[in-house]
């Protein structure tokens, strides 16, 4: 069995937590969400959100890591 490592996001993290939020809401809401709504969501604007985020700690972001 695999171990599993969680941890708290730090500012490292956003590029990563950008990737993974645009990909994740492009497969999940295709065909669902217009199209053009969904070309919107672009990692260098997820970035800065969480970048933000995790500068401002107005939200709590945590990463899972598989050891």
């Amino acid at each position: 069995m695999e171990k599993i490592q969680v941890k708290w996001a730090v500012l490292e993290d956003s590029e990563d937590l950008a990737i993974i939020h645009s990909k994740g809401w492009k497969a999940a809401y295709k065909g669902i969400i217009p199209d053009d709504l969904l070309d919107n969501i672009r990692i260098d604007k997820r970035r800065k959100i969480f970048e933000r985020a995790l500068t401002e700690k107005n939200e709590e972001t945590c990463v899972l890591v598989v050891d």
